[in-house]
């Protein structure tokens, strides 16, 4: 888990940035059109949330933990999540109750890296430390029970739950 201090809000801000930038200006890929209610899980700074929903009268923050079961008492038509790898300890929940508190037609669209370094150069060699530290990180959070290198899992995880169109979207930077 990150601190909550004033240097993790500037890199969770920065993050929104980039994805905007990876994005082409765009705060999601789902092509979502008059939305109702929208779910943005670990949503951070909020600043996701904010920009997605225009105007402050729009938007409304709870602090509830959503690895626990859900109480909504309305579905949602688009569910939302960002930079949740090594947050999630049951992959398989989570999917499930996504798909379960979606609206028919919703979506659900998680956006995320992957914590395995790779040099576009191909010289791997020269980025030793950096991949000693990923997969000593990656490491640490499989202990703890929520590991970081679970992406590669979250397609098929998302059609047990009973999605049945799953996109995965690949970029490389």
């Amino acid at each position: 888990m990150q601190p909550n201090d004033e240097a993790e809000q500037d890199r969770l801000e920065l993050t929104h940035h980039i994805y905007q930038l990876l994005l082409g200006g765009r705060l999601c890929l789902a092509p979502v059109k008059r939305l109702q209610r929208v779910l943005d899980l670990g949503t951070g700074t909020g600043l996701w949330a904010m920009d997605f929903a225009e105007v402050p009268s729009n938007c409304s923050f709870e602090v509830d933990d959503f690895e626990q079961d859900w109480a909504y008492a309305r579905k949602f038509d688009f569910i939302h999540s960002r930079e949740m790898e090594g947050s999630i300890r049951d992959h398989d929940r989570l999917f499930r109750q996504c798909f379960e508190f979606l609206n028919p037609g919703g979506y659900l669209e998680m956006q995320t890296i992957e914590t395995i370094p790779r040099f576009a150069d191909g010289t791997d060699e020269k980025g030793e430390s950096m991949t000693k530290w990923a997969n000593l990180l990656d490491e640490a959070a499989v202990k703890y029970g929520k590991p970081f290198r679970s992406v590669s899992t979250w397609k098929e995880k998302m059609e047990k739950a009973g999605f049945n169109v799953v996109q995965e979207i690949k970029q490389v930077c």
